[in-house]
């Protein structure tokens, strides 16, 4: 007997609001008829053919929009968030063409972005390659650890962006035979990204005394200084991987 199939919408919002564009994209097909809606703070994303349980179909929602979300912020150096607030299910429905509208608060009237506008590009680029992004691990890894690192304001920011680095070394170096040795995988990864280990060095140095607890070192007190320099040794190196892997994601 066919399964009967239903419409899921997921919605929710973007926050924090203050740091939201007037988003207007258009609907954006992902995958496997996964459709993505986001105006302004809005995120809506729905499938008019699921027959999977909720519990699959849920956790399917908030990976995917996890991912969409944290490619945004890579690609467009922002440092958004999103939560789910509500989700329906109209059972048995197929439902081809739906109008998605949120309450917004009554603000000074601001027209959404034109269509045109990079931002409003940022999310259809994003929307194109994502399921290629969702289905590489070591990418999908990568864009965890680099939500966590801009999502920190501590000295754990160090070791997340040098996870980021080792995310990058596993991504790039993924034809190598396996055992290869990790000293390999690095030559390898610096041959293709065109990096070097005295690029790495300070930031491996800094995300070892956080590991270890050596909190007051030096090198720790003089990384506090140079805070974005030193995480932008690892944010570079994930730009070349990115622009290597996904051709025009990053513009």
């Amino acid at each position: 007997m066919k399964k009967k199939t239903s419409t899921y919408y997921f919605i929710g919002r973007l926050y924090p609001e203050e740091l939201c564009g007037r988003y207007h994209p258009g609907e954006i097909p992902l995958e496997k008829g996964w459709i993505l809606d986001v105006f302004h703070v809005g995120v809506c994303l729905w499938n008019p053919r699921i027959s999977q349980e909720f519990r699959y179909t849920g956790t399917y929602a908030k990976d995917a929009v996890d991912i969409i979300v944290t490619m945004f912020n890579f690609v467009t150096n922002s440092k958004l968030k999103f939560r789910f607030d509500n989700w329906v299910e109209a059972k048995e429905v197929k439902s081809k063409k739906n109008i998605i509208g949120w309450y917004l608060p009554r603000l000074p009237k601001q027209k959404s972005l034109s269509p045109g506008n990079k931002l409003n590009r940022a999310w259809k680029r994003v929307g194109k390659f994502f399921p290629n992004v969702r289905t590489s691990f070591y990418h999908r890894l990568t864009l965890k650890d680099y939500q966590n690192c801009i999502d920190t304001a501590g000295d754990d920011a160090f070791f997340y962006a040098y996870r980021v680095v080792e995310d990058i070394r596993r991504a790039a170096t993924q034809h190598l035979p396996v055992g290869t040795k990790e000293k390999d995988q690095w030559d390898e990864m610096h041959k293709i990204l065109g990096t070097s280990k005295s690029r790495i060095d300070p930031l491996t140095e800094v995300s070892t005394d956080v590991r270890h607890g050596d909190i007051n070192s030096p090198k720790m007190v003089a990384a506090r200084e140079n805070r974005e320099q030193i995480i932008n040794i690892a944010i570079d190196i994930m730009r070349r991987e990115f622009r290597r892997s996904f051709k025009g994601l990053i513009r």
